[in-house]
């Protein structure tokens, strides 16, 4: 299975749009884990990721998408690592 990480700041002004995003991410690839976590609480993650802000979205170790992308771009981004919506 293929895991999303979203890494936000709880509070943040883009917190809501980057979990909105990711929540509809989830729906439309129910194949694709998606993990939502606070930079807080998983600032060891972030780290060994190398990710210095958020949100991120991180597919399978990979820095995919820093800030919050438009839908449209990341479901591209998605498909080229061989995601499939299902």
């Amino acid at each position: 299975m293929n895991l999303l990480e979203v890494f936000v700041h709880p509070g943040c002004i883009s917190e809501k749009s980057a979990l909105a995003l990711a929540r509809e991410l989830q729906a439309v690839w129910p194949a694709l884990e998606v993990r939502i976590r606070s930079f807080q609480e998983a600032s060891e993650r972030a780290q060994a990721l190398g990710v210095i802000v958020a949100p991120a979205f991180v597919l399978n170790g990979t820095i995919i998408a820093v800030g919050v992308p438009r839908k449209g771009w990341l479901v591209a981004k998605l498909q080229e690592f061989g995601i499939k919506a299902g």
